[in-house]
């Protein structure tokens, strides 16, 4: 069935399966640490940005802009936490792929058909589809950064033509900010 070649062969796949595997496992930490720990400081920064602006500045801000700021920023975190799982079951998979490539190449080695190319397929098959979804995530979390961006923005530009007060958006606002200007009244 195996002849000696054949063997020597299988020796090396397992070698490499094994290699592999380690390498994959150490990417596991690398890439999660560098990509969804810019993206949450990216968000989370921009949301506690946002409280500082608004608790330290004078500025007038569009408050229904404001919100779909914070919305995006919380968006963004969670997009990327959720890429960031993703991401773990992946390489997950894509792991126990490697181990059983690494299995099977043992069993040529000895002589034996391998057992475990079910799991094989069965894992990239997984781990194919949480790349996927951890991609997406993390794209998502980049676009609702720059969303979020976009509405703070878009919240802060009056400032330069309107008074240093907050903008009023509902009843409840208007009622508060005369109450306001009524106590600052001499």
């Amino acid at each position: 069935m195996f002849d000696d070649d054949d063997r020597k062969i299988a020796a090396l796949d397992q070698h490499f399966f094994q290699s592999s595997a380690m390498i994959r496992l150490e990417s596991i930490s690398n890439f999660a640490q560098s990509l969804w720990k810019s993206l949450m400081i990216v968000n989370g920064g921009a949301i506690v940005a946002l409280f500082t602006l608004l608790g330290n500045s004078d500025l007038a801000v569009d408050r229904y802009w404001l919100w779909w700021a914070f919305f995006m920023f919380a968006i963004g975190l969670g997009t990327t936490l959720f890429s960031n799982l993703t991401a773990y079951v992946t390489q997950s998979a894509y792991w126990q792929q490697d181990i059983s490539g690494a299995w099977n190449a043992q069993e040529q080695m000895h002589g034996r058909s391998p057992k475990w190319e079910k799991n094989v397929n069965r894992s990239s098959a997984i781990g194919n589809v949480f790349e996927w979804t951890a991609l997406v995530s993390a794209i998502i979390g980049l676009a609702a950064f720059l969303g979020g961006s976009w509405c703070a923005l878009t919240a802060v530009i009056p400032a330069s033509n309107s008074s240093p007060s907050v903008k009023p958006t509902s009843h409840l606002d208007h009622r508060v900010d005369a109450a306001v200007h009524h106590r600052q009244s001499p």
